[in-house]
């Protein structure tokens, strides 16, 4: 979900561009970081980071936009996750 930070309008977009136009007022932004929540931390699995594509034996379960998805490590730093406590 992105929300203009000129006009408030919000939309979903699949768009992994840089720059978003906003379809209501053309102003142009910055891509807002994803809202990566961890919900379960070092699963042991045998799959592939979903972020990476790296094998690792400890995924987190982890929801990314809204999207369920096995991240490792390396990824969640790299992308702020927000861990409850």
């Amino acid at each position: 979900m992105v929300i203009c930070p000129r006009c408030s309008y919000e939309w979903q977009t699949r768009s992994t561009a840089d720059m978003i136009c906003c379809p209501s007022c053309q102003r142009k932004f910055s891509r807002p970081s994803p809202v990566v929540e961890v919900l379960m931390e070092k699963v042991p699995l045998d799959t592939t980071c979903d972020v990476c594509g790296g094998q690792n034996v400890e995924l987190n379960l982890c929801r990314i936009d809204g999207e369920a998805a096995y991240v490792c490590e390396g990824c969640l730093t790299s992308r702020g996750a927000i861990i409850p406590r």
